[in-house]
């Protein structure tokens, strides 16, 4: 099991989301890892992939096969309007896509305890920046540091990287006392 795959696994199997979302879907690899995990999930890819879904799970994921992240992310605004507690991106690694699907689903993460993911944080050397690889999505933080506010952000820097992305509420545990 991959790094970024592993780890997820083990956010979910703690976390227990009741709302997970997947964009950019590619062999299944880590929604098949979430699922035992997830009471919902949502998948998004350009391509189809309805067949890489376990028979037992198939009632349990919404399949946007065939349909980009914008379009899905219209459609989650108009339609699904579910808070998130786990999504990961792993779609068009180029900084602009990468920023628009942040921005298109941070209203619904949900806060505190929602976490966002993101993949390909940490190229491990200059010639994985092309776009076959983990493309130039890793240059969006301070980006995003400026334009979410209510953020906490970090970049795991193993294998490709991961980052972790939370937004941050109204909890006690953000050193807001008044909460108690």
């Amino acid at each position: 099991m991959e790094f970024h795959t592993e780890i997820l696994r083990t956010i979910a199997r703690e976390m227990g989301p009741t709302v997970y979302v997947e964009l950019g879907v590619h062999e299944a690899y880590t929604l098949k890892a979430i699922l035992p995990f997830a009471a919902e999930a949502y998948a998004c890819d350009v391509k189809k992939f309805s067949h890489l879904i376990p028979p037992q799970y198939v009632g349990r994921v919404k399949d946007f096969s065939g349909t980009t992240t914008n379009d899905f992310a219209e459609k989650w605004k108009n339609e699904i309007q579910k808070d998130i507690d786990l999504i990961f991106i792993d779609a068009d690694h180029s900084k602009e896509a990468v920023y628009k699907d942040i921005s298109n689903f941070w209203p619904y993460l949900k806060p505190d305890t929602g976490l966002m993911v993101l993949h390909d944080m940490w190229p491990p050397t200059p010639s994985h920046v092309d776009p076959g690889y983990c493309g130039d999505g890793f240059l969006i933080k301070n980006k995003i540091k400026k334009h979410f506010h209510d953020l906490e952000f970090i970049s795991l820097p193993l294998q490709f990287g991961l980052g972790i992305m939370r937004k941050i509420g109204k909890d006690w545990r953000n050193g807001n006392m008044d909460s108690k």
